[in-house]
């Protein structure tokens, strides 16, 4: 039998969306699914690129489940305006998870974010849960939620007419959607 996927543990610990050992994903469009890699045969530049940060992928994966207690609170879906869920058309279970995780252990003094709702809610969890002196900067010219209630700082504008002067806006804590980790770790 081979070993239990941490992944997929950490996962069912923390809110049961799990079935099986896959995490479910939804998808807003149509798919034809087939199998080009597997555990047997994994794709050979990935496997090896991924290899190389296997401890680290592990020692990061063991700190988010010291979170469990914090992150089993949250609920699956239908929580009060501000909070974060679990099951979320715009941001995925593990995303959610790794940037509560983020912002948890490295407790930034600003968190900047280009393009709020989701995930402002799992900043702002992991903010209140630890006690961070956190500030949340909202830059987004027409966010999906109610956001502007749990940012310290909005911005209702896209991110070139925001004023880069401001000390309070500076592009080297900003994330987006696609980045939006790589703030996690700067301490401005």
């Amino acid at each position: 039998m081979p070993p239990p996927n941490p992944l997929a543990s950490l996962l069912a610990r923390l809110h049961g969306h799990v079935v099986g050992d896959r995490q479910v994903v939804v998808v807003d469009y149509p798919t034809r699914w087939r199998r080009l890699w597997d555990e047997a045969r994994p794709h050979p530049e990935l496997a090896a690129l991924l290899a190389t940060g296997r401890e680290r992928y592990r020692a990061q994966l063991e700190r988010l489940a010291e979170l469990a207690p914090f992150l089993t609170r949250i609920p699956a879906d239908g929580a009060p305006p501000g909070e974060p869920v679990w099951v979320s058309p715009y941001l995925p279970g593990l995303d959610g998870l790794a940037l509560y995780g983020l912002v948890a252990e490295h407790a930034p003094r600003r968190y900047v974010e280009v393009g709020s709702g989701s995930s402002t809610r799992f900043v702002r969890r992991a903010i209140a849960d630890h006690g961070l002196p956190t500030r949340i900067v909202s830059i987004d010219p027409n966010p999906r939620a109610e956001i502007d209630a749990i940012c310290d700082e909005v911005h209702r504008s896209p991110l070139e007419d925001v004023d880069r002067g401001s000390s309070r806006s500076s592009p080297a804590t900003s994330s987006s959607s696609t980045a939006r980790t790589a703030a996690c770790p700067a301490r401005t």
